[in-house]
């Protein structure tokens, strides 16, 4: 937490002076109340005129630096929030497709929502409360030995039993708030899953199952919520109870030595009046500590966000795409018994455009995700011309490609949002992106319809719409390798093939088209075909070249053809 304090350094150094003023002059008020009593016992009317008026200008000072003091600590708090969440976004965002898909996503959810939220509650407003306590109960302390040193002594020694809550209960409530926590991010993950299959639920009618899910997470959560609430309120208890004891300690001791003509009745009062400002600052304290250590495993998870730096790829060199990329011997797999690839070697040239073609599972759409850096932990080798893959710059390689994929996402922006991602292009770029991916269709001829708002996930837009969207966007991006992953499968064969054919025809565009659709007339203009089964590259060369092999491709032609 250090460093986000250190980021607000000048604002954090003035409200620390702030809090300490007004703990100072909260600790006055009983030197104050013990003169004005008895100064009204003694009859003295003109000093206590006197006292009265320095005690209202007194209370307007003191309120003001309550004010300042309290404001500044929330402004403060937000300005160090929001440098966190802005540190924690940027270390999900540093990672790469691996590591990000490693994390459910309603964990990020949490460590930017959630755990924001307790590390507020529970560190950062509480720092400062055990600063300003401290400040009170030394400021007390000083005042009780002004007044009697036998009373402060009696006090104190009645205060240490408060000492026993934090090391009694801290480590337990520091447990309960790390479930809490996770039990939380479980919830949100659940949450985010039933949201979005939705469609699912309704069309299969998962109601019940769903409803008898829910509650049982929701009771989990309650529950974990609901453990941590007992400890508090436990620690509440018990450090009022000791609070109350102390002060009444401190009271009938004083009472004792009025009878005796040890001290006044003024002096009685500034007592009461300091043991409670020394009491309720050990009661505080005693409440934010086991809360300030309870927070602080939701910290460390909040920083591995945070501190995250990518693994796996952390190559520096400048990928150049000028002959083409080269997977040779290459084998993967999800996890450790699974062989998704299997000793493939492919080459795909510059310029040139290639069908990967195969069944469902052959390891078509994994093949292309490794040759765009998905994934880092393979066997084999990947050069972009003659440079490894592990050895290249992950951002400067995305300049290299645009994927289309069979599932599109689209923000809930504008239809140009979505195309342009919020880049400058040139009407002329625009408008060639628009009549090759066929958005112009239903946009209208003014393009006033680009600024349409798409909704979640593309809600106000057909499947077929959506699709043509995320081929313009590709397509504006002029990156010289696309590669199409099923991305025409949403639209009509009359379109799809258009489209296809009109990639086709780029001149300096290498293509990777991944496709079940056997489309003789276009898998003619390709420069080459990869057929896979099972992990494997089968067959390749171009579709007469394979037809006239009448091997697997064929055969694997035959049967969609059937």
């Amino acid at each position: 937490m250090g460093r986000y304090f250190k980021e607000h350094k000048l604002l954090v150094a003035v409200t620390a002076v702030l809090s300490l003023l007004t703990g100072l002059l909260v600790a006055g008020v009983a030197l104050l109340l013990q003169q004005v009593l008895d100064l009204a016992l003694g009859g003295e009317a003109e000093r206590f005129m006197r006292t009265l008026v320095f005690t209202v200008v007194y209370f307007v000072v003191m309120g003001a630096s309550v004010y300042l003091s309290t404001l500044l600590l929330h402004k403060m708090t937000f300005r160090v929030l929001r440098s966190m969440r802005r540190a924690v976004f940027a270390g999900v965002m540093r990672q790469n497709m691996e590591e990000f898909h490693a994390v459910n996503t309603a964990d990020y959810l949490s460590a930017l929502n959630n755990d924001m939220k307790i590390i507020q509650e529970n560190y950062i407003d509480n720092i400062f409360g055990v600063f300003y306590n401290i400040v009170l109960f030394l400021a007390s302390l000083i005042v009780m030995l002004y007044f009697d040193v036998f009373v402060t002594l009696v006090v104190i020694g009645t205060a240490l039993l408060m000492m026993l809550v934090p090391g009694l209960l801290g480590k337990a409530l520091q447990t309960r708030q790390k479930v809490q926590s996770e039990k939380m991010s479980a919830f949100m993950a659940r949450l985010k899953d039933f949201f979005s299959g939705f469609e699912i639920i309704r069309t299969y009618r998962m109601g019940a199952f769903t409803q008898k899910d829910f509650a049982k997470q929701n009771d989990e959560l309650f529950t974990a919520q609901y453990r941590v609430g007992k400890l508090m309120a436990l620690v509440a208890g018990l450090t009022a109870t000791l609070a109350i004891l102390v002060q009444v300690t401190a009271i009938f001791l004083s009472a004792y030595f009025i009878i005796i003509g040890r001290i006044t009745a003024g002096v009685l009062l500034g007592l009461v009046q300091a043991s409670g400002q020394l009491v309720s600052p050990v009661g505080a304290l005693f409440g934010m500590l086991p809360l300030i250590q309870g927070a602080k495993p939701i910290i460390e998870r909040v920083n591995r966000f945070a501190d995250h730096e990518p693994s796996g790829f952390v190559g520096t060199g400048t990928p150049t795409f000028e002959t083409g990329v080269t997977a040779s011997n290459l084998n993967f797999g999800y996890t450790e018994a699974d062989a998704t690839l299997q000793d493939v070697t492919v080459r795909f040239e510059r310029g040139k455009k290639y069908a990967i073609i195969g069944g469902s599972g052959c390891g078509k759409s994994t093949l292309v995700k490794l040759l765009t850096g998905y994934y880092s932990k393979y066997e084999g080798e990947i050069a972009y011309d003659d440079a490894d893959l592990h050895q290249l710059d992950m951002e400067k390689l995305g300049e290299l490609s645009a994927t289309i994929h069979q599932n599109i996402y689209l923000f809930d922006e504008t239809i140009r949002d979505n195309i342009c991602l919020h880049r400058d292009y040139s009407d002329e770029e625009l408008t060639h992106a628009l009549a090759i991916s066929g958005v112009d269709m239903f946009v209208g001829s003014d393009a006033k319809g680009l600024f349409d708002p798409v909704g979640e996930n593309g809600a106000n837009l057909s499947g077929g719409q959506r699709q043509r969207i995320a081929v313009a966007r590709a397509l504006i991006l002029k990156k010289p390798l696309l590669i199409l992953d099923e991305g025409t499968s949403s639209l009509d064969m009359q379109t799809a093939y258009d489209i296809e054919s009109r990639l086709l025809k780029e001149g300096d565009l290498t293509l990777i088209t991944i496709t079940h659709a056997l489309n003789p007339d276009l898998l003619q203009s390709y420069d080459g075909i990869i057929f896979m089964e099972s992990g494997k590259v089968i067959e390749t060369g171009t579709y007469a070249e394979l037809m006239q092999q009448n091997g697997a491709f064929a055969a694997y032609s035959n049967i969609v053809k059937d």
